[in-house]
C-alpha cells in the first residue's frame, strides 16, 4: 500500500556521485596499480563527506566493509591455492566483487540504499 503522505527526499547529484564512486573504487583498484585502492576510495569518500551527508556516509561505509570482507576472502582463497581449489574460488570471489559492486553503484546512482548480500560489519 502506497502512502501518499510519505515524502522521500532524493539525494542530490553530488551525493549520488560520491556514493557511486565509493562502490566503484574496486574497479579503480583493479585498473590502477595502486595497492588497496579498493579500500582507500570508499575510506576517503567517507572521511571527506561524513559530516556533510548521511547518504554518502552510508554508502561509503557499506562499500568499505564489503571491500574489507572481500580482502579477507581473497586471502583465504590465496591460502587455498596451495591445494589448487583456491584458484577457481579466487575467480568466483573476483566475479562476485565486480557484480555486487556494480549493482551497488547503480543503486547509489539511482538514489537508493543498498546492502551487500554478505558483508562483515567492521565499521558502523
Amino acid at each position: 500500500m502506497e502512502n501518499d503522505n510519505l515524502i522521500e527526499t532524493i539525494p542530490e547529484s553530488e551525493e549520488r556521485n560520491w556514493s557511486l564512486f565509493s562502490h566503484l573504487g574496486m574497479i579503480a583498484g583493479a585498473v590502477l596499480p595502486i595497492p588497496f585502492l579498493n579500500i582507500l576510495v570508499p575510506l576517503l569518500s567517507w572521511q571527506i563527506n561524513k559530516d556533510k551527508s548521511d547518504y554518502i556516509t552510508d554508502h561509503a561505509i557499506e562499500a568499505l566493509n564489503f571491500q574489507i570482507t572481500m580482502m579477507i576472502i581473497y586471502l583465504g582463497c590465496a591460502l587455498m591455492c596451495i591445494i589448487l581449489i583456491g584458484i577457481p574460488m579466487l575467480f568466483v570471489a573476483i566475479a562476485l566483487n565486480v557484480i555486487y559492486s556494480i549493482i551497488a553503484a547503480v543503486k547509489a546512482s539511482n538514489g537508493e540504499y543498498y546492502d551487500y548480500p554478505f558483508n562483515f560489519r567492521f565499521i558502523k
